[in-house]
C-alpha cells in the first residue's frame, strides 16, 4: 500500500473530520472509500457505456439482416 500526502483547507479539514467521525471510520478510510467509489462509478458508467454500444450494434445487425430478436431481460442503455 502506498502512502498519499496531501493540503486541504481548514475548512475542508474540519467538514472531512466530521463525515468521517459521524461514519465512525478514520479520515484515512473515508478517503479510501471515496477513491473507491469515483473508480467503481466510473467501472460502471465504461460498462453501461459499452453495454448500450453493443445493444446499438445488435439491432443494427437485426435491421440489416430483416431478423429480430426480443432480449429476454430488460438492456438498461442509459441512467
Amino acid at each position: 500500500m502506498a502512502e498519499m500526502k496531501f493540503s486541504v483547507s481548514d475548512d475542508y479539514k474540519k467538514v472531512i473530520n466530521q463525515r468521517a467521525s459521524s461514519l465512525n471510520i478514520s479520515n484515512a478510510e473515508y478517503f479510501r472509500l471515496l477513491v473507491n467509489l469515483d473508480i467503481s462509478l466510473n467501472r460502471y458508467q465504461m460498462l453501461i457505456k459499452n453495454a448500450d454500444y453493443l445493444y446499438e450494434r445488435i439491432n443494427s445487425y437485426q435491421q440489416a439482416l430483416g431478423m429480430y430478436s426480443t432480449p429476454i431481460v430488460d438492456v438498461v442503455t442509459h441512467f
